[in-house]
């Protein structure tokens, strides 16, 4: 199958923002990020970020989820696009390759306390930060449409990012989608 476009999924934390942004630039393609939409509209309803984005998510409800996913499958259905999207189960008739990217719990929590994600939260913190929305986002995907986002059986390809390298995980990908 000739691929048109790459979505990835996985654990928060595991790596999917870099190897989108690290691939974007070898295909061209523009890039489209279902939570980066989200997060977008995190920061322009809660400026004053009373509630975290964590708190946030929790609260919108099922059918608006569900609309965005909606809106989020068109983007991808037009191919020639690279992204995430934590629900790639409505793409798996498109042309797409997705990937699901995962890794340990202390090897995305350090990683996000390298990157100063969650502030001034310690590595505890950020594992229990981490913990929670994962079982936030698979309570979703069972609320929107009765599947385990983490379940590999809907993926082409899984990646445990945990020892490998960005630009190894980049040459796997490149190596299905070709030049």
């Amino acid at each position: 199958m000739r691929y048109q476009g790459v979505v990835f999924s996985g654990l928060p934390g595991a790596g999917k923002s870099a190897l989108v942004d690290k691939l974007a630039a070898k295909y061209g393609w523009p890039v489209f990020s279902a939570g980066g939409q989200w997060r977008k509209k995190y920061e322009e309803l809660c400026q004053d970020q009373e509630i975290t984005f964590e708190e946030y998510w929790r609260g919108i409800p099922l059918d608006e989820k569900r609309r965005f996913a909606n809106e989020v499958d068109q983007v991808y259905a037009k191919g020639n696009v690279i992204g995430d999207s934590r629900y790639a189960i409505n793409l798996r008739t498109f042309p797409l390759l997705l990937v699901f990217v995962t890794a340990d719990l202390e090897t995305r929590a350090a990683r996000a306390l390298a990157l100063g994600k969650y502030g001034e939260s310690d590595l505890e913190n950020i594992k229990s930060i981490l913990t929670g929305r994962e079982r936030d986002e698979t309570e979703a995907g069972f609320g929107l449409f009765d599947y385990d986002y983490r379940d590999p059986n809907f993926y082409h390809l899984v990646i445990n990012s945990t020892k490998l390298t960005i630009n190894e995980e980049a040459a796997i990908v490149e190596s299905i989608v070709g030049s």
